[in-house]
């Protein structure tokens, strides 16, 4: 089944925060974190690991609040697990093809 991912990125300049959605035909995932400087070498050095296979799974911790997100990959598939601290704690799960979500990513720094 051939899905159509799609990326957004926002990039707030003067305080930092990041906003980077992906999505595909059934779900949206959003990465946020106050941090960006920090945050986005921190992904994508996490995404490229988790290609390679030198790691299975990987917490990235947001700055700015208590959220967490926990990425791993089962075979092609990247499983990310969104952790909201706020209130109550709430977890979403998304499952995208690893290759098509960085392919993504790399289209959206692009725009």
């Amino acid at each position: 089944m051939y899905s159509n991912y799609e990326c957004f990125i926002d990039i707030q300049f003067d305080g930092g925060d990041i906003q980077i959605d992906v999505s595909d035909d059934i779900q949206l995932f959003s990465f946020k974190s106050g941090i960006g400087f920090v945050a986005v070498p921190h992904l994508l050095s996490t995404l490229s690991l988790l290609y390679k296979e030198e790691i299975s799974e990987a917490q990235l911790d947001c700055h700015g609040n208590s959220d967490y997100y926990i990425f791993s990959r089962y075979g092609t598939n990247l499983l990310i697990e969104h952790n909201e601290q706020h209130l109550e704690s709430t977890v979403f799960n998304y499952q995208f093809k690893l290759r098509e979500y960085m392919k993504a990513l790399d289209t959206g720094f692009q725009k």
